[in-house]
């Protein structure tokens, strides 16, 4: 097989190759996101959070979001975002960001092939193993589950940090030392917590004992600029602080608390550490590398402080991890250790004329990995399942029409995110609860909302995010209440409704009636049932003919 490997190696275009991957993956994870968008796929929040702040910044509200008002600075430091809305301008819609995210993670590879090849370049491998090494592990990349979350897992800006990050790690290993800090100052653009990889790639320089002057600018650059993003954040943040410490109150209330607590806890640190979710996670990081990464734990020291983020963050690890935007600051230490353990592995006496099979046993374990952690496999399911169009989505598409382009509208999960490319938009989950995200702040719907763009599913959703987590069970209580009142207070009539789906209206006419309160006794009902969502009472449920519907 060797044999084969060399004859593969010798006659290949490393560069038409890398670049037909890039076009495949971008082209096929492209045409993935545009069924999942049209079929109402993305409804975890984060794209229209995102496509309305590129819309509002794109208008001249710099920065401007009313679905997590007041500001998205007031969630994250991301200046990136003035540079990206140059390539958003002129379509201004959600697939216009989901297609720049999958171009930036696509071309990820370029620096992951140029890191390769520096890496083998520098060892004492033969001259027929010379190449190949770097288009490996761009392909390893492309073929990888993570890249395909990535892709495909609703828009963050975390994945334009990738090409950046790797690219200072590429000019880093070619001691270019001026060109691996601006690649880090790019990288440190897309959000605030980029800058914690920076910094440990400061540490590294340091412990490598080589870039002593690079890796003290990184440090305390990157120190400074986190705390700075963070002052920032915390000015447009109306309950003041940086709201994301919510998922270290465990630890204490304030930073200085925090360190004391970890440091004189030990013991619970580490019981922490070694729970089985944190396990989960590791393992589930390394596996797709065939765990490689572990023969150079060195390089992982990357990822120290993404790990402390999750590992000391409340609900800590969980294979969630790996398909979320979490992952991301992770992603260069392990590519690059996995580099540098492959390295390790084929020039050790035992695989001197066994590299095919490592080269074999990690392609199966990227495989591997993909199925059960990437969205590929679910995504084809899903298609063979329901086809081009899914139930109910050409009624949804009908409902959104009715909606004119400027009106200011109140939806649920799934109708937000293509209701999103407007001035005023707000989440309908937010209201039910009054509260903003972690109930920092009490969370108004505004008097100008003219439409209600319903999906009644979200309230089953609501119990189980809501209905049992402390920052909002009050609140959550008074939901129903909540959207009853201002459907009769501003006179919301039902423009169009099926099973679970319903457009209102402010001040329509309407002879459909939602809801009927009973303050004496109840009705008698076929099917009865007994279940509370919030204040709502479910009594049960009647059959009619399809004449009386």
């Amino acid at each position: 097989m060797n044999r084969y490997f060399a004859v593969i190696q010798k006659n290949l275009d490393e560069k038409k190759w890398l670049w037909l991957a890039i076009a495949v993956f971008f082209i096929t994870f492209s045409l993935i996101a545009v069924w999942k968008y049209y079929n109402f796929g993305y409804n975890g929040l984060d794209l229209a959070i995102f496509n309305q702040t590129f819309y509002n910044t794109a208008r001249g509200d710099l920065f401007g979001l009313t679905i997590h008002p007041p500001a998205y600075l007031a969630d994250h430091f991301s200046p990136l975002i003035l540079i990206l809305v140059i390539f958003y301008l002129p379509f201004r819609h959600p697939l216009a960001l989901i297609f720049l995210q999958i171009a930036a993670v696509a071309l990820t590879a370029l620096p992951i092939y140029l890191t390769g090849r520096e890496v083998f370049s520098q060892s004492h491998v033969t001259e027929k193993f010379k190449v190949g090494w770097g288009l490996f592990f761009a392909l390893i990349f492309l073929a990888g589950p993570f890249s395909q979350n990535f892709a495909l897992y609703e828009f963050h800006l975390l994945y334009f940090a990738l090409p950046f990050l790797f690219l200072a790690i590429y000019f880093y290993l070619k001691d270019s030392d001026v060109w691996c800090l601006i690649f880090c100052g790019l990288a440190i653009l897309a959000r605030e917590d980029v800058a914690l990889v920076a910094l440990m790639l400061g540490v590294l320089a340091i412990f490598e004992k080589r870039k002593w002057i690079l890796g003290l600018v990184l440090i305390f650059g990157s120190i400074s600029y986190f705390f700075s993003a963070l002052k920032i954040i915390s000015f447009f943040n109306e309950a003041g602080g940086y709201k994301f410490f919510v998922y270290y109150s465990w630890l204490g209330s304030t930073a200085p608390e925090i360190l004391i607590n970890i440091l004189t806890h030990p013991i619970l640190i580490l019981r922490r550490l070694f729970w089985g979710g944190n396990i989960a996670m590791i393992l589930g990081m390394l596996l797709p590398f065939c765990f490689l990464p572990a023969v150079k734990p060195k390089y992982l020291i990357l990822a120290l402080m993404p790990f402390l983020q999750i590992f000391l963050g409340s609900p800590s690890g969980s294979i969630l991890i790996l398909k979320t935007q979490y992952l991301t600051l992770f992603l260069p230490a392990l590519f690059l250790a996995f580099i540098f353990g492959i390295k390790k592995i084929v020039w050790l006496k035992f695989f001197s004329d066994k590299k095919s099979l490592v080269i074999a046993a990690t392609i199966c374990a990227a495989i591997y990995g993909s199925i059960i952690f990437g969205p590929f496999a679910s995504s084809v399911y899903a298609f063979t399942k329901t086809g081009l169009v899914a139930i109910g989505t050409e009624f949804k598409n009908n409902l959104i029409k009715k909606i004119p382009a400027g009106a200011a509208v109140a939806a649920s999960y799934d109708f937000i995110t293509k209701l999103s490319s407007r001035p005023n938009i707000y989440a309908l989950n937010y209201f039910f609860l009054g509260k903003t995200q972690f109930g920092a702040t009490e969370y108004f719907l505004p008097e100008n909302t003219e439409y209600l763009a319903i999906n009644f599913s979200d309230f089953l959703t609501y119990k189980t995010s809501a209905g049992d987590n402390p920052l909002y069970r009050e609140s959550y209580l008074s939901g129903g209440r909540r959207i009853r009142e201002r459907i009769e207070k501003d006179g919301f009539g039902v423009v169009e409704i099926l099973e679970d789906l319903a457009l209102l209206k402010k001040g329509a006419e309407t002879d459909i009636k939602l809801f009927q309160i009973y303050d004496g006794e109840r009705p008698d009902i076929e099917n009865t049932q007994r279940a509370s969502f919030g204040d709502i009472n479910f009594l049960g449920f009647e059959i009619k003919p399809a004449s009386e519907n």
